[in-house]
């Protein structure tokens, strides 16, 4: 799960100038909603918006990201708060990928606490599963003893919720297994987090390869040696596809469940498309679609991501 939190700030304020930055207790306004959503596991990462270079400077000490200045035509008396937020989110996602949700923080709620965000963060994470998502993905929450995952498992089945793990070699040649985003590299090694892991309420590991994803080099089959003997829950290796050659040698491994990519979906047109046709012919049992009568209801651009 991917949250990015979004504070805005506008500088100017006819009431109250200077409101944001004002102090309250022992710090600046703005900065109680910053540290309320700091080491939150499912946020990504706290994004400030604002039109104010004093407010910008304050939230840059607080080690958050102010990539720019708002456009003036969002720091209107009228300009509309869900706008600044797709602002913001059109950003980010075009800057570091995309994330599951959005969640706004308005810097005058400086008693919103930690837990009554995570609070927030749960219930709509079951919002997803009820509003008929079949799966939901975790990664930083597998790490946190707080009993997220099995409460997610208690309530909708252990089938929906799939382990995603950052995996990285380190120096020594040893693997490593990271959270939030690739930031935190956890103590131990990765084989003892994946055993772990597999034994929580997880349906399916999505094993992901740090070093190898979006280069296209190919899966870093190496990981699938981190797996316990008896491991019992479905694998999806990812991480490095360039093309159909390395898709059928993650399917060759007996120990592989399921492949996936990224990287043809993005960066290589039709690539994907190409890319099942081929393994098709080489006798991978995938579903054969009738390729003409997608296109006619989806059309031939989206036929291609399929």
């Amino acid at each position: 799960m991917r949250i990015l939190a979004v504070i805005p700030a506008r500088g100017g304020s006819k009431r109250l100038p200077g409101k944001n930055i004002r102090m309250r207790g022992d710090k600046p306004l703005i900065v109680w909603s910053i540290d309320a959503a700091k080491g939150i596991p499912e946020i990504c990462d706290i994004l400030v918006t604002t039109d104010s270079s004093e407010i910008e400077e304050i939230c840059k000490e607080c080690g958050v990201l102010v990539p720019w200045l708002r456009p003036a035509e969002l720091a209107t008396d009228t300009a509309s708060s869900v706008d600044v937020a797709i602002h913001a989110l059109d950003w980010y996602e075009s800057e570091h990928g995309t994330v599951d949700g959005l969640l706004l923080l308005q810097p005058t709620s400086p008693f919103r606490t930690k837990e009554t965000i995570c609070t927030g963060i749960a219930l709509f994470t079951k919002h997803l599963l009820r509003s008929g998502a079949d799966k939901v993905v975790v990664n930083s929450a597998l790490y946190e003893n707080n009993g997220f995952v099995g409460h997610l498992a208690s309530e909708f089945g252990q089938q929906c919720v799939v382990a995603s793990m950052d995996i990285k070699s380190s120096p020594d040649g040893k693997y490593q297994a990271w959270s939030e985003s690739g930031n935190n590299c956890l103590d131990g090694s990765a084989a003892n987090w994946i055993e772990k892991v597999t034994q929580d309420h997880v349906g399916e590991l999505y094993l992901n390869s740090m070093d190898r994803d979006g280069t296209g080099q190919g899966y870093d089959l190496g990981l699938l040696d981190l797996l316990p003997v008896n491991m019992s829950k479905p694998v999806i290796l990812v991480g490095g596809v360039g093309n159909a050659t390395h898709l059928a040698a993650g399917l060759a491994d007996p120990r592989v469940d399921a492949v996936a990519t990224a990287h043809l979906f993005n960066f290589v047109g039709d690539g994907l498309k190409q890319a099942r046709q081929s393994l098709i012919s080489s006798g991978v049992e995938l579903p054969l679609w009738d390729i003409q009568l997608l296109e006619q209801h989806l059309g031939t651009e989206q036929v291609g991501k399929i």
